[in-house]
């Protein structure tokens, strides 16, 4: 489901696009985004990883 979250969020927030896929980074299972629509969709929170969320094995958030 993170493919289709990025997608998502590359299309409707005006300052991301979709050549920018590397660049954003991966979607993490316990990130949080709060999206605010003032008349464009805006991020306030954009894959927050809550303190103290476990990390699946081998995964590196930015990294």
């Amino acid at each position: 489901h993170g493919a289709v979250l990025k997608v998502l969020l590359l299309t409707i927030l005006q300052e991301w696009c979709i050549a920018d896929w590397d660049k954003f980074g991966v979607i993490p299972n316990v990130g949080i985004t709060e999206l605010v629509f003032n008349q464009h969709w805006e991020s306030k929170r954009l894959n927050e990883v809550p303190q103290g969320a476990p990390e699946p094995a081998g995964f590196v958030l930015n990294g």
